[in-house]
């Protein structure tokens, strides 16, 4: 039979790693909103003619490169988050399972000996 300990320390495992892929995924998305950057998007907006002028020291190639840079990099913090998320909860979950069977594998012992032609 499962522990309330067991169960509440698995859990306690899976949350703080969770919050650790969490904020290795934030940091990799904040580094990607600082690539694609204020600048290059005016710059790209301002070329389109939404906004003003934008800021001409930044060609448009450029601006168009950091922010395809940088909206690749916030999908890959995302994908860092969720699939690290999901990874830590089936790792730790498997590991409570399996231990929890090697406990009861371990005190069940057999009930009847083995036939004596099946000991051979």
């Amino acid at each position: 039979m499962a522990t309330w300990d067991a169960a509440f320390k698995t859990a306690l495992k899976i949350v703080l790693m969770s919050v650790v892929w969490g904020i290795v995924g934030l940091v990799v998305m904040f580094i990607g909103v600082a690539i694609a950057g204020l600048p290059a998007l005016m710059t790209l907006a301002g070329h389109a003619r939404i906004v003003g002028p934008g800021c001409p020291e930044i060609a448009p190639e450029l601006a168009m490169g950091q922010a395809i840079a940088g909206v690749v990099l916030v999908a890959i913090g995302y994908a860092v988050t969720l699939l690290g998320t999901v990874a830590t909860f089936l790792k730790y979950s498997a590991e409570y399972y399996a231990s929890e069977m090697e406990d009861r594998m371990r005190s069940r012992a057999p009930s009847t000996p083995l036939p004596s032609y099946a000991r051979s």
